[in-house]
């Protein structure tokens, strides 16, 4: 069935109604965040979305805070703090969050409303190319805001809202459940751990990416790939540490790419994992 509202749809495909808040560009007015406001944040290496669809919500980006409505579209980029999700004491409002693989989307629908908190729907995307002129035109907006590169990221996004736009009319068609995705979502995350040794990840930020909880991301990592996300994890840094060795790396170098602290915690972990 549908959970989208007919006018949540409707924002999705209005992108003059947009307004976008990012490190170099706010349409939106900010304000200097209040020293006594204790809301769980997040700080993570990864790119986040996030729209909302419906209702009022403050959100925090950085050190300020904004009062956002339905289209204001929330680009954290890596490392930026924000909050964590809906807080509990919101107002009642629904948010559209977008998470990036090197090869896919994630996206997960929240509502909060009498101050519960609940995911409506999750939504899966391959889409390599798609995510790479996001990132693209995230990027050349980071660096320089201008008219041109804010119409490219809107485009982009536009074409990312289609896809959920498509899975929603699915889900609205078919009574049967949707398309099973497990095994493409835990295969980008297999390649999103190639490319970060989970340097910068966790349990909780994987699991998201995947767009599952962390329950079923363990599971579901295990009945596809063979082996914990430990075990998994050991098996590539072990290997990213031999071709470094043969290329010419120190151990002091090679303990700094592979994110240990000092050489000595790299060379226990080595003894540990080596065979």
């Amino acid at each position: 069935m549908r959970i989208l509202t007919s006018d949540e749809i409707s924002l999705l495909d209005r992108a003059d109604e947009w307004r976008f808040v990012g490190c170099r560009e706010r349409e939106l007015a900010g304000r200097e965040l209040p020293p006594d406001r204790e809301v769980p944040e997040d700080c993570h290496h990864f790119r986040e979305l996030m729209m909302v669809l419906s209702g009022e919500c403050e959100v925090r980006v950085g050190e300020e805070l904004y009062d956002a409505g339905p289209g204001a579209m929330f680009w954290f980029d890596s490392d930026v703090r924000h909050d964590r999700r809906c807080p509990y004491v919101a107002p009642d409002c629904r948010q559209l969050w977008i998470y990036f693989l090197p090869d896919a989307f994630a996206a997960s629908l929240f509502e909060v409303r009498s101050s519960q908190y609940a995911l409506l729907r999750r939504y899966w995307q391959k889409d390599p190319n798609l995510v790479e002129l996001l990132m693209r035109a995230w990027s050349a907006w980071t660096e320089a805001a201008t008219p041109l590169a804010r119409r490219r990221l809107r485009a982009g996004m536009e074409l990312l809202l289609v896809s959920i736009r498509e899975q929603e009319a699915e889900a609205e068609r078919n009574s049967q459940p949707a398309p099973d995705r497990r095994s493409d979502a835990i295969q980008a995350i297999t390649r999103h751990l190639n490319q970060t040794l989970g340097i910068g990840d966790n349990l909780k930020s994987l699991a998201r990416l995947s767009g599952y909880s962390r329950s079923q991301f363990l599971r579901l990592f295990r009945r596809h790939i063979g082996c914990n996300l430990r075990e998994y994890l050991n098996r590539l840094r072990l290997r990213r540490s031999i071709e470094l060795h043969f290329a010419g790396y120190s151990q002091k170098e090679i303990a700094d790419r592979l994110g240990f602290a000092s050489v000595s915690s790299y060379y226990h972990w080595r003894q540990r994992h080596q065979k």
